[in-house]
């Protein structure tokens, strides 16, 4: 049975998505390179391991959502990595609507999630081992303790981002 680990986001729009992609480009360290095709800003609703045959069903609940979000970036912070990089991102406020995109998209989760699932990801899949402990242990990150945010990257910025 094939698994692979999903992220349930939320893309910012256009002009939003151009600005995170724009300051993640001023940073000194791209290890962490945003771009409009292939590492696109998000806001990570819920995380999951999921069977490959479970996908269509998922994609099919997901294209009903109706998401007329305005996100609103409240500051940026940062800490220091475990590598002993800074790591920044911008912290986005949980309003409402948010929050209720949050707990239908670990609603999925918790019904499509294939716990265990690691060792078979890390033979087939391109994120690190660290990534994948993070997707099995999203939960612990989920409901009260949900933070919703957008990753910028490794580094520090020169200008003042907000207002957003």
């Amino acid at each position: 049975m094939s698994k692979i680990a999903i992220g349930i986001v939320l893309i910012p729009e256009q002009k939003a998505s151009e600005k995170i992609v724009a300051l993640n480009s001023q940073l000194e360290d791209h290890s962490i390179a945003l771009n409009m095709a292939s590492a696109i800003p998000h806001i990570t609703l819920a995380m999951a391991h999921v069977r490959h045959v479970d996908l269509s069903i998922i994609q099919a609940e997901l294209s009903k959502w109706k998401a007329s979000h305005i996100f609103t970036v409240v500051s940026v912070s940062s800490h220091l990595s475990r590598s002993g990089k800074n790591l920044l991102w911008l912290d986005v406020s949980l309003n409402k609507e948010l929050r209720v995109l949050h707990l239908k998209a670990m609603k999925i989760r918790r019904r499509y999630h294939v716990k265990g699932a690691i060792a078979r990801s890390l033979q087939t899949e391109s994120l690190s081992p660290n990534d994948l402990v993070y997707v099995e242990g999203f939960e612990h990150y989920a409901f009260d303790r949900y933070t919703p945010h957008v990753t910028l990257g490794y580094g520090k910025l020169d200008e003042e981002v907000l207002p957003f």
